[in-house]
């Protein structure tokens, strides 16, 4: 009776057997002895396997972490504020929309702000402003501003005085596009609206050192915007 202990299979023979025999045994000194020696090893048996099966289920918790809910249909993402910027030295050209996700026919709200991180400077740039806007259809030819006028006067910007724009909108097109019926009435519409789709918003900011004859600077920041039906 003494070496490995016995597997499952052997187990349930012991047990079995152990049945069979009570009624029969003789209860002689070494008949008792013996008996208790097999009584010991099953239970010894059972000890081992259900320690062997708490280890199993351990081990299931352990590597089966527990995933964090996702309620479908979340509008996190939907509703959540986007930003980008452009830098060029001290400058930054910062731009944010109140959400990435819009409704086609909604007006869509913005604003840039083009600040200066040191010292003051003099710039110059189109009497119509520094910022202007671009609306890109991603993965179609619709694209439209931005566009300035073609003067130019000073401005100056300051650590705490930016100069901020909200969204606008600037262009032209030639009356022979395939898609003039649709720029027309973009440009005719005092709010920005776009339809379904997937565009890119860019905020846009030109403007030269100094005056009008210092070195040209351009900062681009897009944002990625999704417009449901």
């Amino acid at each position: 009776m003494e070496g490995r202990l016995p597997s499952a299979g052997g187990l349930s023979a012991l047990v079995a057997l152990r049945r069979a025999l009570e009624p029969h045994v003789a209860r002689s000194e070494h008949a008792s002895a013996e008996w208790r020696l097999m009584e010991d090893v099953i239970s010894r048996t059972r000890l081992v396997a259900l320690v062997c099966l708490a280890l199993v289920v351990a081990a299931c918790a352990t590597s089966s972490p527990r995933l964090p809910a996702v309620s479908p249909g979340s509008s996190q993402d939907a509703t959540a504020p986007a930003h980008a910027q452009a830098t060029d030295g001290p400058l930054r050209l910062a731009f944010d929309l109140p959400r990435a996700t819009w409704q086609a026919g909604e007006p869509i709200t913005g604003r840039a702000q083009l600040e200066i991180g040191s010292a003051g400077a003099d710039l110059g740039g189109s009497g119509s402003g520094l910022v202007g806007f671009e609306y890109r259809e991603v993965g179609g030819n619709r694209r439209m501003g931005p566009a300035w006028t073609s003067d130019c006067r000073p401005y100056r910007l300051d650590p705490n005085a930016p100069l901020t724009s909200g969204i606008t909108k600037s262009g032209g097109f030639a009356g022979e596009d395939p898609d003039a019926a649709f720029y027309r009435s973009f440009f005719a519409d005092p709010m920005v609206r776009l339809p379904a789709g997937t565009w890119e918003i860019t905020a846009v900011a030109e403007f030269s050192e100094g005056r009008c004859d210092g070195a040209a600077h351009s900062l681009r920041a897009p944002i990625l915007v999704t417009i449901t039906p």
